[in-house]
Formats: C-alpha cells, sequence, structure tokens
C-alpha cells in the first residue's frame, strides 16, 4: 500500500525537430538544466504513455510511473476514475516549447 502524500515525477523531454534550441529552449529552463546548443527541446511529457512514462519516486527509488498505476489504481488514481479508465491514466499532459507554428492535433 502507498502512502497518501505527493510524490516527485521525474518528467521525459521529447527532442522534436520543431522544438527550442539553444539559450531560448523554454523546458530546461523550466526544469532548471543546461541545455544543449544542438539539441531541439519539444515537449515535456508528464504522464504514464508506455513510449515514455514518468518515473516516480518512492522512498528513494525511481519506478516508471505506469507501472506503480497498474499496481495500485486505486490509490494513485481513485476509485471512481480507476474503474472509469480500466486503471490506466486517462490523459497525458504536455508542456510544448515550439519554435514554428504546430498543426492542431485530436486525439481521441
Amino acid at each position: 500500500m502507498l502512502k497518501s502524500q505527493p510524490y516527485k515525477l521525474k518528467n521525459t523531454i521529447q527532442n522534436y525537430k520543431w522544438g527550442t534550441m539553444g539559450k531560448n529552449a523554454f523546458i530546461p529552463k523550466l526544469l532548471n538544466i543546461k541545455a544543449d546548443k544542438d539539441k531541439p527541446y519539444a515537449e515535456l511529457w508528464m504522464g504514464a504513455h508506455p513510449k515514455a512514462p514518468s518515473q516516480i519516486l518512492i522512498d528513494g527509488k525511481e519506478h516508471d510511473l505506469n507501472e506503480i498505476i497498474r499496481q495500485y489504481p486505486g490509490e494513485m488514481l481513485g476509485s471512481k476514475v480507476s474503474k472509469r479508465f480500466s486503471g490506466t491514466l486517462p490523459f497525458l499532459f504536455k508542456v510544448l516549447s515550439a519554435n514554428e507554428a504546430l498543426s492542431i492535433q485530436v486525439h481521441p
């Protein structure tokens, strides 16, 4: 059983070519990390997407967020959300940092 408390997450950066670079890159500023001048910083993913799940820190150890949700769906999501979405996190939160205009995207 997990403690009922906030947990620290380590989130994944997506380096798509349309992201901001160098000193203009917002995501490294947000995370207070040094930006690689040759790397685009396009998206910061926060969630349990199988491609790049956030890491959750529990008792000093990192775990995939999707794995912890799978093990403790009621504690992590609440019983109503867990039941409605079959024990999965129903969204992927993203911070975008675009260097160019993007197309509109809608996902189910």
